[in-house]
């Protein structure tokens, strides 16, 4: 497993600690949700690392896309 952590600039306020959106009106605002008020939000993503494309198990047919109906499968209506 790899590891990626560091502390980001909070997208949500613009690294202010304090939220204003639609309703937060004549010069208030709240103390930002995601970040707690610190203006940093400590971002970590966990991945395992690439080694090579991996077999797929159960699978006997590969189509280039999902014409977005069902696909495989026959239904028994008797």
């Amino acid at each position: 497993m790899q590891k990626i952590e560091f502390d980001e600039q909070c997208q949500h306020c613009g690294g202010t600690g304090l939220y204003r959106g639609l309703g937060e009106r004549d010069g208030f605002a709240v103390v930002c949700n995601y970040c707690e008020g610190t203006g940093k939000y400590h971002f970590v993503h966990i991945y395992e690392e690439f080694t090579g494309r991996k077999e797929s198990e159960g699978v006997a047919t590969v189509i280039q896309c999902n014409p977005g109906i069902v696909v495989g499968g026959l239904l028994d209506f008797g």
